[in-house]
């Protein structure tokens, strides 16, 4: 890849659980990437697909040929009655939609509700494509150490495929109560997350994002989060045992100032 292929490149990440799509980007969509974008990310319009959520924290920069995509993708979301939704845009991307006005037209959410449903879809089993070169699995439900996933020694039992199902189940309730702002059920769904798996680190990262929504519930935001951190480094998730330490610092200067 020459230096100017790599200061154009863009990483595309696709995962799909039933009727939602994650696309996380990462880099640059810029006027030389674009239709190989564009061709890309229209093909996860389909009938079945009613929400694609676009993670947007690691998008670098989008020129206007980029946003040019962005719209495109939009007009042929809704002639699909799909609702496309971009999550976490950091403060340069979210700078353009406010100035350009784009942010009437767009369906925003921020970084916290972005985490939450980045954590809900992006699982090994979901997988469409990943053009991130780190090979490690960055699914919240990780396990092993080092972020390897075990390879299975006997196939999982009917009762454990019913629990697994009844947990990706719940989980999708709870986004869908966390995007009506009904945090109440979002935690109750949670909690029932982890009444059935107590060690599912994306039900438990979750749960603490909710609580944090709230601040009479900020000190049980610190202790979700402080299970996170322990949970994590027994399986030595670096990433999100870091996460959960920047949490639990933002909280604790919340809760003495």
């Amino acid at each position: 890849m020459t230096s100017s292929d790599a200061q154009s490149a863009m990483l595309v990440d696709a995962y799909r659980s039933g009727p939602d799509v994650l696309v996380l980007l990462k880099g640059r969509l810029v006027l030389g990437n674009c239709e190989a974008a564009r061709e890309r990310l229209h093909k996860l319009i389909q009938p079945d697909v009613d929400r694609i959520y676009l993670y947007m924290l690691e998008l670098d920069y989008v020129d206007s040929a980029g946003w040019g995509t962005m719209v495109g993708l939009k007009m042929a979301a809704n002639r699909n009655r799909t609702k496309l939704v971009f999550l976490a845009p950091n403060e340069r991307i979210l700078d353009v939609f406010r100035i350009s006005k784009l942010d009437a037209i767009f369906d925003l959410k921020g970084a916290k509700e972005g985490e939450v449903i980045r954590a809900t879809l992006e699982k090994a089993d979901n997988l469409l494509w990943r053009d991130s070169p780190d090979v490690k699995q960055t699914s919240f439900a990780t396990e092993g150490g080092g972020g390897i996933l075990p390879a299975a020694v006997t196939p999982p039992s009917k009762e454990d495929s019913s629990t697994s199902q009844e947990i990706e189940r719940l989980s999708r309730d709870a986004v869908e109560h966390l995007k009506l702002g009904d945090y109440q059920k979002a935690v109750e769904t949670y909690e029932k997350v982890l009444a059935l798996e107590p060690n599912d680190l994306s039900a438990l990262n979750n749960l603490a994002v909710v609580y944090e929504k709230r601040p009479e519930w900020y000190e049980k935001a610190a202790n979700a989060w402080s299970e996170v951190l322990q949970l994590s480094e027994r399986r030595g998730d670096s990433k999100h045992a870091e996460r959960a330490r920047k949490h639990l610092e933002t909280l604790s200067r919340m809760r003495t100032s």
